[in-house]
């Protein structure tokens, strides 16, 4: 999990994703999921396990996602994509 969904799982921003952010390696096939909604962005691969954690989505099963630093640091990277409001520190 990464973008918009990490941020909200971390307390980070007030707002409820409208979809499930993903992440796959650069030049790796994107999954097609139907529902929940999902957007799915692609990061380089030599970076693409630089902050992950666990999340308990429910008890027992973790799914990856990245860490409230790496979150941020997405965030601001790609604010022209996610929204200078998202990415503005001063929101």
């Amino acid at each position: 999990m990464c973008g918009e969904s990490a941020l909200a799982l971390h307390e980070l921003i007030d707002d409820i994703a409208a979809a499930v952010h993903i992440a796959v390696p650069r030049g790796t096939r994107r999954p097609t999921i139907s529902y929940p909604p999902t957007v799915v962005a692609q990061y380089a691969a030599k970076t693409f396990d630089l902050g992950i954690e666990r999340f308990e989505a429910a008890p027992g099963e973790t799914i990856p996602m990245y860490n409230a630093a790496r979150s941020v640091v997405d965030a601001m990277r790609h604010r022209s994509r996610l929204g200078e409001t998202l990415a503005d520190p001063g929101e």
